[in-house]
Parts: C-alpha cells; sequence; structure tokens
C-alpha cells in the first residue's frame, strides 16, 4: 500500500465514525448521507453514540487496512461488547447505522484510492 493510500486512512475513518455519529446528534450532518438517517432526540444516548462509532470504525478499518481484522479489529470489539460478525443494515439500530454510515463513506470515497 502506497503513502497515498495510508494518508487517506485516517480520514476516511474519522469521516466514518463523524457520519455514524452525526445520526445521533442535533445538527452534525454526515457527508454522503446528510441527514437522512438522524435519529430523534430520545435515541441520542452515550451509549447509541459509543456503539454506532465503534462499528463504523470496525467497518472503515476493515477495508482500509484489512491485515489487522483478527488481530486488532476483532479483539477490541469483543472487548466493547460488540459482535464484530454484526454486518446489519437496520438503521434503527447503532450497529447497523454505523455499518450504513461507513459503508456509504467508503462507497462515496472508494474513486479516491488509487493502489
Amino acid at each position: 500500500m502506497g503513502a497515498p493510500i495510508i494518508s487517506q486512512c485516517p480520514g476516511l475513518v474519522n469521516t466514518c465514525m463523524h457520519d455514524a455519529w452525526a445520526t445521533y446528534d442535533t445538527r452534525a450532518v454526515g457527508t454522503p448521507l446528510a441527514g437522512v438517517l438522524r435519529h430523534p432526540a430520545a435515541e441520542r444516548t452515550l451509549a447509541n453514540k459509543q456503539q454506532t462509532i465503534s462499528y463504523a470504525a470496525y467497518c472503515a478499518l476493515a477495508d482500509v487496512l484489512p491485515a489487522d481484522i483478527d488481530s486488532v479489529y476483532e479483539p477490541l470489539m469483543r472487548a466493547l461488547r460488540y459482535d464484530p460478525d454484526d454486518h446489519s443494515s437496520d438503521v434503527e439500530t447503532p450497529a447497523g447505522i454505523g455499518n450504513v454510515a461507513s459503508a456509504a463513506v467508503l462507497e462515496f470515497r472508494q474513486h479516491d484510492r488509487t493502489e
């Protein structure tokens, strides 16, 4: 993996995390999905934010730096008591939001990556 790809990784991961978190914020707007996934105030809990951010980060890291899935990302998800095999796209759940938001960002930015 070349330097341009490595330099894009933190931006991609952070954008995925931001877009997932934005669904549980009053004013934040995600990038490709904008405010489409915004959830009501009653669901904007710290637990939901932590879970959706974790799934978004996991999904993004697994995509851009897959060599560390088994040794780093899966054990971390398990330590956080999240299921790394939950690839749900149900946007009524924090895991689903994290997965969907991350997939949307990665798809949107796919043309940026060159190998």
